[in-house]
């Protein structure tokens, strides 16, 4: 059982008897989750429609007695099998990912669910998996060898990544549909050798020196998401050359990675990998950014910014550059380690009650509306601006019969265009065992109000999730210290299908 509130932290544990029941006493006046794990389950969510969904919050007053809470466990489903190639030989150490679409950023990617390598006899197992659908795919290792005379071989024989049964995409491959408690065997994948090209250049860094032992070059194939089909790696040798295998022709982003000293230092380019392969290829090496800044608040109001974070959020979703943050002090400034040369969107996290981010400044830039853009180093400090003037809604949201609907996900969606693809304008909650949820932080504007018995997180940043369900939305304009209330029908599991 853990709080809702970033700043409170609070969190309780209780065992379960052997009849399932459990009490957990002494907890303070707030907003809750509660979920329940056991081995052999799916870890499970209060209220929640579905084993990996986000459950109801349960709100907890002074001296109340809440009761009833009912978790349902989910048992797990195991997928099991084996890796052979051409001629049904085992394939040692393949890499095997068991795949589903998902939401990340509002944009539908396949994502890893769970992943495990083949032993001596070409076998896994892949666990703790809910019910869904899923795509097996395996990729056998692809050694780095180079050429006499250290030039690389262009074309080779390998052994190319598949998705069951044997599918050299997933657009082609047979999804599995597991259920509750099922263990999917004899999910083989056959791997086919074919020609394959390479992708080979030079690392470079400032300084002009070797690299370092641990220098890299990583691969991600345009489309790929999270799927081991679409990746691959090299070292760096001692030359500063570098040379990546198995590759398939098509865009690849070419990432390279190495320290010196203390900083890291990156590089990325994207290249059009042909059948005949990519030479020539020049990665230079740039440290990666410090970024400094202040938050300030709009009027000189005094507002705690105690457990705020500030937020680096890549707005490229072909690179390969993660997530940096930084947090606050108690005067406002701010410290972000380790920013890639890349484009980013500026997110609070934490946000302060009654706030809402105004403004963002790097140098002369309107860093709010066109991101930060690193790819030439820090440069100016970066100024933010909070509003303590934002303003919330209270949400009701009934079903069918007029009756309150526990954890339906409830989400203010940003009229503004401009918005559309940063999180950090969309608001999104689950009403608690009353039906009620509050949206909090909310900047002025035009926003449309859904209420979902059960969708995929992030799904709903989407339009083409949400173009169905336009007419169920409710029109919400929040002005500056707004209090808004307003009453929603749930949009039932099943609709707009």
């Amino acid at each position: 059982m853990r709080s809702t509130d970033p700043r409170n932290g609070s969190s309780y544990l209780a065992t379960a008897d052997p009849g399932g029941m459990f009490v957990i006493a002494n907890v303070e006046p707030g907003t809750y989750r509660v979920a329940a794990e056991r081995a052999g389950f799916v870890r499970g969510e209060y209220g929640a429609h579905g084993s990996d969904r986000t459950g109801s919050t349960v709100r907890v007053s002074d001296g109340q007695k809440v009761s009833g809470i009912l978790i349902k466990l989910t048992p797990q489903t195991v997928i099991t099998g084996r890796v052979l190639d051409e001629d049904g030989d085992p394939v040692a150490g393949a890499a095997v990912s068991v795949m589903r679409y998902s939401y990340a950023r509002g944009r539908r990617q396949l994502v890893p669910a769970g992943g495990n390598t083949t032993d001596d006899q070409g076998e896994y197992r892949i666990h703790s998996l809910p019910p869904g659908k899923y795509y097996v795919t395996a990729a056998a290792r692809v050694p780095a060898m180079w050429g006499r005379g250290a030039r690389p071989v262009q074309a080779d024989d390998a052994y190319a990544p598949a998705y069951y049964p044997n599918a050299p995409d997933v657009a082609i491959a047979a999804p599995l549909s597991a259920t509750a408690g099922s263990v999917l065997r004899g999910i083989d994948i056959r791997l086919s050798k074919t020609r394959t090209v390479s992708a080979s250049g030079k690392v470079i860094q400032p300084s002009g020196r070797p690299l370092g032992r641990g220098a890299f070059v990583s691969a991600v194939r345009e489309g790929a998401g999270g799927s081991p089909a679409g990746r691959a790696s090299g070292t760096v040798q001692p030359d500063n050359s570098f040379l990546i295998r198995g590759l398939r022709p098509g865009a690849w982003v070419l990432t390279g990675e190495a320290r010196d000293g203390d900083r890291r230092l990156t590089a990325r380019q994207t290249v059009m990998v042909t059948e005949e392969g990519v030479e020539g290829v020049v990665l230079s090496l740039a440290a990666r950014s410090t970024v400094s800044g202040t938050i300030r608040i709009d009027g000189g109001a005094e507002v705690n910014l105690t457990g705020t974070t500030v937020y680096l959020e890549p707005r490229n979703d072909m690179t390969a550059s993660e997530s940096v943050s930084g947090r606050v002090e108690a005067g406002g400034a701010f410290t972000i380690n380790n920013g890639a040369p890349d484009a980013y969107s500026v997110a609070i996290s934490g946000m302060p009650d009654g706030c809402y981010l105004k403004a963002v400044r790097f140098g002369n830039e309107d860093a709010l509306a066109n991101g930060l853009d690193l790819s030439r180093g820090a440069g100016a400090p970066v100024e933010i601006t909070l509003s303590p003037a934002a303003g919330s809604v209270d949400v009701a949201v009934l079903d069918a019969k007029q009756q309150p609907a526990a954890g339906a996900v409830v989400v203010a969606v940003p009229a503004e265009a401009s918005r559309g693809n940063s999180l950090q304008w969309y608001h999104s909650g689950s009403t608690d065992q009353n039906g009620h949820v509050t949206l909090k932080n909310l900047a002025p504007g035009e926003y449309s109000l859904y209420a979902w018995e059960e969708v995929e997180t992030y799904a709903w940043m989407d339009p083409e999730v949400r173009r169905p369900f336009q007419k169920r939305a409710e029109s919400l304009s929040i002005r500056e210290n707004a209090r808004e209330s307003k009453q929603v029908t749930v949009i039932p599991v099943g609709a707009g299908e």
